[in-house]
């Protein structure tokens, strides 16, 4: 494997596309200040690109990720012991990132798991919910089940 662009982190979100390594924010040694960078890794060429910044999540560590088939989605998180409620979505084939709109209350170290139309995210609080792509919206979980 080539070497990483990106220096030594803990608590990145990662997520894997099926063909790509995708890798975003974390926190430098001791978990005192996060990250606001990343990168992809591709192991049929062994390469590595940069992520953009622009329109990217903050520094952030231990964030929510998951991949929804189109897009790296990144939310909620920590920076300075301060817990985020923000995030962005990022689509590898247009090089971009979208901030996603804010819905939940601010956590770190929320567990996640995409439906294929849902991001299903709890923990870090006492609340839950999910985001839903089609709508570009957060939904309570109370509406989320039958």
């Amino acid at each position: 494997m080539s070497s990483s662009p990106l220096s030594p982190r803990a608590a990145a979100a990662a997520v894997w596309t099926g063909s790509e390594l995708i890798i975003w924010g974390g926190a430098s040694a001791g978990l005192s200040t996060g990250l606001n960078d990343g990168a992809r890794y591709n192991p049929l060429t062994n390469s590595w690109t940069i992520l953009p910044g622009t329109g990217a999540p903050s520094a952030r560590f231990h964030a929510a990720s998951a991949w929804t088939g189109r897009t790296m989605v990144v939310w909620g998180g920590e920076s300075a012991g301060t817990p985020t409620g923000t995030g962005s979505a990022y689509d590898p084939a247009l090089n971009t990132w979208t901030a996603l709109p804010v819905g939940l209350t601010p956590r770190s170290s929320a567990g996640s798991a995409w439906s294929g139309d849902v991001l299903f995210m709890f923990g870090g609080t006492l609340t839950g919910g999910g985001f839903t792509q089609e709508l570009q919206a957060w939904v309570g979980a109370q509406s989320l089940v039958p």
